[in-house]
């Protein structure tokens, strides 16, 4: 779906605020949480800092090739490391 995007004609940077941070905002993450409820964290959304919770991904230059979030180097999420590839 996210190269289809792009030969849509969205920028890189579009792309992946619609798969990420758009999703978010949709289902509500950016809100408050209600009484009883998980807190959320739309105090971090958006940010990568020591102490944040960052889901993040490494992959090759996107402005070059889309096709580079197909090739995951490295995924982090909540501070733990799951892929990392040399």
């Amino acid at each position: 779906m996210l190269v289809a995007y792009a030969e849509a004609g969205m920028r890189p940077v579009q792309i992946l605020q619609a798969a990420t941070i758009n999703g978010a905002r949709i289902i509500g993450l950016d809100k408050p949480a209600l009484p009883g409820r998980v807190p959320r964290r739309n105090h971090a959304m958006g940010i990568l800092k020591l102490g944040a919770f960052a889901d993040i991904i490494a992959v090759g230059d996107l402005e070059v090739d889309i096709h580079a979030l197909e090739n995951v180097r490295f995924v982090m999420k909540e501070g733990a490391v799951y892929v990392k590839k040399q």
